[in-house]
Formats: C-alpha cells, structure tokens, sequence
C-alpha cells in the first residue's frame, strides 16, 4: 500500500527513539538540509510518519524544518503509513545507520 502524502503539523510528528534506528544525527547534514528545504520539498522527499505520529523515516529533515520554524508550528509535508516498518525505511535509503556493538 503507498501511503497518500499530506501535510503534517511539525508539531505534531513523535520522535521515538526506541523504534527509530538511527541514534545520533549530523548537525552539518540538517543544516545542509534546511538550506535547501525548498528543493527537497520540490522533489517531493517527505518525511515518514507512522499511523500514530512517530517518525519512520526523515530525521535530519525533520530536524530542519525544526531549525527553520523558529518554534512555529507550521505544515509540512509527509506521509502516514498504516504501518510501523521504520528500521526497514531508514535502511533502504537516506544516512547510513551506525553499526551497534
């Protein structure tokens, strides 16, 4: 099933680390991200959200629009999956995660 993208209140996405797979994140890669967030937004990147407001996917650029809203609530664009399936997400694309152990 393809989730159907919408816009998101930024306040409203649950970072939750105990599902998310990546730990730490790159304070020079959001800031590169908030730069550009026009251009991510124009080819459609959104960040993925669980039915029940957790990231899945899209960290750094959740962190952006964070940076950039200057503590505004504002829309965003994303996208709500039925499913929880955030390990298998970040995998596939994005920052390589970091080898535990």
């Amino acid at each position: 099933m393809t989730p159907e993208a919408q816009t998101i209140k930024l306040s409203s996405v649950i970072f939750d680390e105990v599902i998310y797979p990546r730990r730490d994140h790159d304070p020079a890669l959001v800031q590169r991200y908030a730069d550009v967030i026009d251009e991510i937004e124009a080819a459609q990147k959104s960040i993925a959200i669980a039915a029940d407001g957790k990231l899945l996917d899209g960290k750094h650029r959740w962190l952006a629009y964070r940076k950039i809203s200057n503590g505004d609530d504002r829309d965003i664009p994303g996208a709500r999956h039925a499913w929880n399936r955030g390990r298998t997400l970040s995998g596939r694309r994005g920052k390589a995660r970091r080898r535990e152990g």
